[in-house]
């Protein structure tokens, strides 16, 4: 059974999401950025 604690989701928003940006071709461009919440406390 679940505990409350598995829902903390403050970690997982300070870490954020790391998101490639893709060229208008669609190909790679080698370039990404780091999508946080906008509750995080990490500027």
């Amino acid at each position: 059974m679940a505990k409350l604690a598995d829902f903390n989701t403050r970690d997982r928003a300070e870490e954020g999401v790391k998101l490639d940006l893709l060229l208008p071709d669609g190909s790679a461009s080698g370039e990404w950025v780091q999508v946080r919440s906008y509750r995080s406390p990490v500027a």
